[in-house]
C-alpha cells in the first residue's frame, strides 16, 4: 500500500502507471458556482493501494462559500470512476470507428496545411518589411 497525503494534490502529478499511461493533471470546479480551481487550491490525498489504480480524495473550498469534495480512481487502462451523490459512476475511454478516426485526421491534417500556409505567406510579409528598414538605414 502506498498512500501520500498531502495539502497540495498537484505535488503528486504527473502520475504515472506501470504500464506506461501517465496522467499529467486533473481538472476541479465548484459544482455550485462553475469556478475552475487552481492547482494549488485543491487539497486532498493519493493513493495507491490497488495496482494499476489510483484512488484520489480532495476538496476544493471555493470563493462562493461551497466546499467541494471529490473521490476519484484513475485506472492504467484510461478509465476512471467517480462519486457523486452516494453513487459511483464509471467512464470508459471511448474507441474512435474507422470513420471517426479518418475524420479526425483529415481536419488535423488540414488545420495543420493551412497553419504552414498562413505562416509561409506571414515570412513572405516580414522579410518584405526588413527589406525596407534595411534600405531606409
Amino acid at each position: 500500500m502506498n498512500s501520500i497525503s498531502n495539502k497540495q494534490l498537484a505535488k503528486h502529478f504527473p502520475l504515472h502507471f506501470e504500464n506506461g499511461h501517465t496522467i499529467e493533471t486533473l481538472a476541479f470546479w465548484c459544482v455550485k458556482c462553475g469556478k475552475i480551481a487552481q492547482d494549488t487550491e485543491v487539497l486532498g490525498q493519493l493513493s495507491r493501494m490497488v495496482p494499476g489504480a489510483a484512488d484520489i480524495r480532495a476538496s476544493y473550498h471555493c470563493n462562493c462559500g461551497y466546499t467541494n469534495t471529490y473521490r476519484i480512481r484513475l485506472k492504467d487502462d484510461k478509465s476512471f470512476t467517480w462519486l457523486t451523490d452516494d453513487v459511483w459512476h464509471e467512464r470508459r475511454p471511448q474507441k474512435l470507428s474507422a470513420i471517426n478516426h479518418m475524420q479526425l485526421w483529415s481536419s488535423q491534417t488540414a488545420y495543420l496545411i493551412r497553419l504552414k500556409w498562413d505562416c509561409f505567406w506571414l515570412h513572405r510579409k516580414l522579410k518584405k518589411i526588413r527589406n525596407i528598414i534595411h534600405i531606409s538605414k
